[in-house]
């Protein structure tokens, strides 16, 4: 495929610097098997586009629209995908090693078997995503949205741990602890006061909160409680 003619195509100019013009409209383009790496394709609309084993090393999609693409088996790895929309999109077997994927938005996407080994997630929707023998060792999953995500088979990051079957979705990703949408350090979640616990979850809750620290010391090591939990 000549790569440079697809790109003309939809009016997308690749410069000596490697910049693309900006706004670029791809969605539904033909793009499988293509030589996309170190391409800069910051902002472009890539909507269902069919991205297939492409090579995309180091490319440059922060901000893109990849929503429903099919970016099965694409290379990715030192990628920057921060602030990426990829919704619903198809990822099983791509590679995301080593990519810089901080705000990305991968809910409901699929994937299964990639390799998002050392991939910095920082705050990532993976909500609804289907993680199913994903391998995510060394991953930066702090402040990501873990919920109701498909993990059978799945390789976490060390001291990372979900837990989804208690009222509230609880993960905890190294010192960072998410129940339900809030999300607060080991140290925050020992020492608040009755009046926070009230207004985060309601009259009566001083079990559940108890309950809560029984989950952090059993993952995280025992600590001190606050002294009116203790009364």
């Amino acid at each position: 495929m000549d790569i440079k003619k697809v790109l003309e195509q939809h009016e997308i100019w690749i410069y000596s610097n490697g910049e693309s013009g900006e706004q670029a409209d791809l969605s539904y383009a033909n793009l499988r098997n293509s030589n996309l790496s170190y391409i800069n394709l910051s902002d472009a609309k890539l909507r269902y586009a069919d991205l297939r084993d492409a090579n995309l090393r180091e490319a440059n999609l922060s901000d893109a629209d990849l929503r429903y693409a099919d970016l099965r088996g694409a290379q990715l790895s030192n990628a920057d995908l921060s602030w990426t929309n990829l919704r619903v999109a198809s990822l099983n077997n791509a590679n995301f090693r080593n990519a810089y994927m901080r705000c990305v938005d991968l809910r409901g996407a699929d994937l299964r078997e990639a390799n998002l080994r050392d991939a910095n997630l920082l705050a990532a929707l993976l909500r609804e995503a289907d993680l199913r023998n994903t391998d995510l060792r060394g991953a930066n999953l702090l402040h990501a949205d873990l919920r109701d995500v498909k993990l059978k088979d799945t390789y976490l990051p060390e001291s990372t741990f979900i837990i989804s079957d208690e009222k509230c979705f609880i993960s905890i990703c190294g010192d960072d602890v998410r129940v339900d949408l809030r999300v607060h350090s080991v140290n925050e979640w020992r020492q608040f006061t009755k009046q926070d616990i009230i207004n985060m979850f309601g009259k009566n809750s001083f079990k559940f909160y108890s309950h809560i620290l029984d989950i952090i010391d059993s993952y995280c090591g025992k600590g001190e409680r606050p002294k009116w939990l203790k009364k």
